[in-house]
């Protein structure tokens, strides 16, 4: 049910049409250019997104993509007019990105006011360095695999902090388990090493 908050942008259409809101997959029929942008090096996961919902917003990308000459330019700065010709704003906009890689289109375009996030993956989100500081990634030593980095758990209480540690490997406190908890000598653990039970 939290969750269900997450949809509201995608909503806005069935509010203006009253029909059910279409797939449109990146792209916010209704908020013209909001869209995924290709980024360099042109990897897999090298995109950026960005939701533009204000005149000042759809100015900061133009400022930004070094097209100012559009700012107030009758069709452009009009959304609906923006919202039927989607993929030559999404062709203008991806020309420029396409040029950089997608944390500099992140902080170029915040710099001009422009919600914009990089499309992190696995390997953006354990190498942060914000995420890291905060420590909701974090690096444990592995006896088989080395050291690791994984994620940090999101529960920070003052009075009970958690502390992130590797798993145990297959049978490694077996002696723990059976010997200790279960009562069982030597002879009976070496027994079951023996017949592969443990």
């Amino acid at each position: 049910m939290a969750v269900i908050n997450f949809v509201r942008p995608s909503m806005l259409a069935h509010y203006i049409t009253g029909y059910p809101t279409m797939r449109s997959g990146n792209r916010i029929p209704v908020l013209a250019p909001s869209d995924l942008y290709k980024c360099a090096p042109g990897g897999d996961n090298d995109y950026a997104y960005m939701m533009i919902n204000s005149p000042a917003m759809w100015e900061g990308v133009l400022a930004t993509i070094g097209r100012g000459d559009l700012i107030g330019h009758s069709e452009y700065s009009d959304v609906l007019w923006r919202n039927q010709h989607q993929s030559e704003l999404h062709a203008m906009i991806e020309a420029w990105t396409s040029a950089h890689d997608k944390f500099a289109v992140m902080e170029a375009m915040a710099q001009n006011g422009v919600p914009c996030g990089a499309v992190f993956d696995s390997r953006d989100l354990l190498t942060h360095p914000h995420l890291r500081a905060r420590g909701m990634v974090t690096t444990i030593d592995h006896p088989t695999r080395g050291t690791l980095d994984v994620p940090g758990s999101p529960i920070r209480l003052a009075d009970s902090p958690t502390t992130i540690t590797r798993s145990p490997l297959l049978g490694e406190h077996n002696r723990v388990v059976y010997g200790e908890l279960l009562g069982l000598d030597e002879a009976a653990l070496a027994d079951l090493t023996r017949d592969g039970v443990i």
